[in-house]
């Protein structure tokens, strides 16, 4: 019985305080709080590590069949605890509020075979004299969206990678021309409807541009020209059915041509 496996499952498992004397009297004392501790603090988890992981991981593995990379960003929400430069006040843009956690940017790996963690990065912030208000307030280090370009040009160097995947936050026309530019790698990702295309390259270069939610998609992928994009995408228009019986549309890019 691995020690470290044992902590990760009492972890998930445990809603109440956390220590390692509890664990250990769970265990009825086949590790005592002595170990458990010194192994907490026999090493550091970072970013390079999780990385050199799962790269020896999908070495010794293989790959089999079309590889992505999801990049998304999440939030451990943390409502008790004091402001500081790791638990801080970030929007949630699921909930279109601000909530207090820790914010942090992951990358995933998928292959048709398994799922591998390669990247994860904390949005940290600190305090900071804003001259028009006249007062301090806390700002990122760094953005997310800095954090999404460095991690999917890390992620996708080896030139193993068919697609990376993220939501709508990270489509923006930076984003998406640096994957194709930067990183030489296809995406999948939603789009907002009010996001504005044209039908051709000779619109595109007239700035004949319209919001999506007011094109005529249809049922296939359509051919589009987005504003800001140096290239065409394929644009597939998908309807969500609530329970109540509305509708939500949301536009998606398989890819670029």
């Amino acid at each position: 019985m691995a020690i470290r496996n044992v902590y990760a499952d009492y972890l998930l498992s445990t809603d109440g305080v956390i220590s390692a004397v509890d664990l250990s009297e769970i265990l009825e004392r086949q590790f005592s709080h002595d170990q458990i501790t010194r192994m907490l603090a026999s090493g550091e988890i970072e970013d390079k590590t999780l990385y050199l992981k799962g790269k020896n991981f999908i070495k010794a593995k293989g790959i089999k069949g079309v590889v992505t990379v999801s990049i998304d960003d999440s939030i451990q929400h943390k409502p008790y605890m004091a402001v500081n430069g790791l638990v801080n006040w970030h929007y949630d843009h699921t909930k279109g509020w601000c909530v207090k956690g820790i914010n942090f940017v992951s990358g995933l790996w998928n292959d048709e075979e398994a799922g591998v963690p390669l990247s994860v990065q904390m949005v940290e912030k600190e305090l900071r004299w804003n001259e028009k208000k006249g007062e301090e307030e806390w700002k990122a280090l760094k953005n997310k969206n800095e954090s999404f370009r460095e991690m999917a040009l890390r992620l996708t160097r080896s030139r193993q990678v068919d697609y990376v995947l993220a939501d709508n936050w990270y489509s923006g026309a930076e984003n998406l021309n640096y994957l194709v530019e930067e990183c030489e790698v296809d995406f999948v990702m939603a789009l907002k409807c009010n996001r504005t295309a044209a039908r051709s390259e000779k619109d595109a270069a007239k700035g004949i541009f319209k919001p999506l939610q007011d094109m005529r998609l249809g049922k296939g992928a359509v051919k589009l020209y987005l504003k800001g994009l140096d290239f065409p995408v394929l644009v597939v228009k998908k309807v969500f059915k609530n329970e109540d019986g509305s509708s939500l549309a949301l536009g998606e890019i398989p890819g670029h041509q």
